[in-house]
């Protein structure tokens, strides 16, 4: 059997860690197993960049413009989270790594995979599996939709814009149902969450559904004594160790102003403080605050990571939405309980009362009752081999490489039909993002001179889009 699995990244990002972790287990499974990827940072010679993009809308100055435009400039006041449109394609089915491949995997693939390299995979004649890490293929745009049900519909008026007088979402969303129901696939979602909202998305409705946990190296991430780990990354006995991941935590659905509120709210617990250990990017913080913080910094050794994760008593997890988090995951792998908001795939893994603890979504004064109950009443140890187990079970290499194949194997004894592709929904799409963007340069009563400037100049920009695409249509490179 050949897979191939499609991806943005091949290591940066939590997304792509996920789909990497995947080729792995395949690959320790005998799998012929590869990668295509838009940015190639690992050294795996089975994981393949995509040479320089047949349609580089995304890469060139004109799409650079659109997504500028209609996207980057152009967010409702506290929207923050990704937000991307379809815009690229690197024209993956004339590859021969896909076309050589049994099975097509796509997994987090904004900025690699458009709605016409979609179409043009099914086209191959080969089962096509897509797995969500996110809500972004159910969605007019948004990878996370904070908490607006607009994609179950329309996805008109989208909150999370500025300006959708065009209705650039409600047009992705629709191009996305009209290829849904040309194509049927089969969809995996990596938590019961998102597997749930598959299931019910117009997007995908008719499709298989399947629910397949994320899976990791348990040699990797594994139980250890923590003394031998606190002293190898130079922690110390002198404090409860309370881990968090400070990665991207300007995002608002990370939820770092709850994290320091329950912070705030944790007193010494059996004459021992509380030490909060930051693993990723440092962060302002509240003087008060500072001197119970240690930041290790970013890390990207995985034996290094493991050990700070075994180290710590306990981590918490504020984030107000999130699929299967990766961090949740090496936690309890290690052993090591999480106490967090009751969101997304986390309740998959978190269990009252066994791997850690759950509390509703803003109830910061919750956080840290729960993480004080934890540490005081011996939970962080009792229950480290509750948190292994449930590891051991769930998201090993051997488990996820077992129902993969299994289910691979069953798609490919399943009759398919093809069709050749269509080549009209990215035309659909970059025509309304263009009507978007001459909106957005409009001058408009009441705005500042240097808005005025600003959308004269993004006019004349558009003006030179507009006469290159009149000249002889649009060119793509």
């Amino acid at each position: 059997m050949k897979v191939v699995t499609l991806s943005t990244n091949d290591i940066t990002g939590g997304a792509a860690r996920c789909a990497q972790r995947h080729h792995e287990a395949m690959r320790r499974a005998g799998v012929d197993h590869r990668m295509l990827v838009s940015w190639r940072r690992s050294d795996d010679p089975h994981i393949h960049a995509a040479p320089p993009y047949a349609k580089a809308m995304h890469l060139g100055p004109r799409a650079e413009f659109l997504h500028r435009l209609t996207i980057e400039r152009n967010r409702a006041p506290g929207a923050d989270t990704w937000f991307t449109f379809p815009f690229t394609d690197c024209g993956a089915d004339g590859l021969n790594i896909v076309r050589d491949a049994d099975i097509i995997e796509v997994q987090w693939s904004s900025g690699l995979v458009s709605l016409d390299g979609l179409d043009a995979l099914f086209a191959l004649g080969k089962p096509v599996v897509i797995t969500l890490h996110d809500q972004w293929f159910l969605t007019g745009g948004c990878h996370y939709s904070d908490r607006c049900d607009g994609y179950m519909r329309d996805c008109a008026r989208c909150p999370q814009l500025g300006e959708d007088s065009v209705g650039v979402p409600a047009t992705v969303l629709a191009l996305r149902k009209e290829l849904g129901a040309r194509r049927k696939g089969t969809v995996i979602g990596t938590s019961r969450w998102i597997h749930g909202m598959a299931k019910a998305s117009p997007v995908f409705a008719g499709w298989r559904h399947e629910h397949v946990p994320s899976a990791l190296d348990l040699g990797v991430y594994r139980v250890r004594p923590r003394e031998e780990a606190r002293r190898e990354i130079e922690l110390g006995d002198d404090a409860w160790n309370v881990l968090f991941v400070a990665d991207r935590f300007s995002e608002k659905r990370k939820g770092f102003d709850d994290l320091v509120a329950a912070a705030r709210g944790i007193r010494p617990i059996g004459g021992k403080p509380v030490r909060f250990v930051a693993m990723g990017q440092p962060v302002e913080l509240d003087p008060a605050l500072a001197d119970r913080v240690r930041f290790l910094g970013v890390q990207h050794d995985q034996a290094k990571i493991a050990a700070i994760y075994a180290a710590c008593d306990a981590m918490l997890i504020p984030s107000h939405e999130d699929n299967l988090p990766n961090t949740m995951l090496e936690a309890l792998a290690t052993g090591t309980p999480v106490v967090a908001y009751r969101v997304g795939g986390v309740p998959d893994m978190v269990h009252e009362g066994s791997t850690g603890s759950l509390v509703e979504r803003g109830d910061t004064a919750g956080l840290a009752r729960a993480l004080a109950t934890l540490l005081e009443s011996g939970a962080s140890e009792a229950w480290r081999g509750n948190c292994r187990g449930m590891a051991e079970r769930e998201i090993s290499y051997e488990v996820h490489a077992k129902r993969c194949v299994s289910l691979f194997e069953d798609l490919l004894r399943q009759p398919r039909e093809s069709a050749p592709a269509l080549n009209t929904f990215d035309e659909r799409l970059y025509n309304a993002a263009i009507q978007l963007a001459v909106a957005k340069t409009l001058i408009k009563p009441g705005m500042s001179e240097a808005a005025r400037r600003g959308a004269s100049m993004a006019r004349i920009e558009l003006q030179q889009l507009f006469s290159q695409r009149q000249a002889g249509g649009w060119s793509w490179a």
